[in-house]
């Protein structure tokens, strides 16, 4: 009996790390690295499976890379195909007229409690006024 108890608990185990290992990163195909984007902007993507999204926006001074503001993700649970769509508002410029303004949007899958899976992040600019 315990021979089958280990050999099931590696098993297991096994099972757990593989899954873990396995964790895919979101793709994003809407905003595009570089883009200039609006007051808002549709993130499209997808992340090959069910599961509940998490998108965060940093924001920082495109002159000095000093971070300005760090917007709360909205959470939101992709399509039974793994495909989500959803608008966010990029903070507008409560810094100073002339403060060029660098996004970086961060999606993530959230698994349970504080678990956040891996990240990919989209590096917009704030549209030319």
């Amino acid at each position: 009996m315990t021979v089958r108890r280990s050999v099931f608990v590696s098993l297991l185990l096994a099972m757990l790390l593989g899954t873990v290992a396995c964790a895919q990163a979101p793709t994003v195909t809407t905003p595009k690295n570089g883009d200039r984007i609006g007051p808002s902007v549709d993130v499209k993507g997808s992340l090959g499976h069910y599961g509940l999204m998490v998108v965060i926006t940093d924001v920082y001074n495109s002159k000095t890379n000093e971070k300005l503001a760090s917007v709360p993700g909205i959470r939101h649970y992709t399509e039974q195909n793994g495909t989500f769509a959803f608008r966010i508002s990029t903070p507008r410029n409560a810094w100073g007229e002339n403060v060029p303004l660098t996004y970086k949007i961060r999606t993530f899958e959230l698994k349970g409690k504080d678990s956040p899976g891996p990240e990919t992040v989209v590096t917009c600019y704030a549209e030319d006024r």
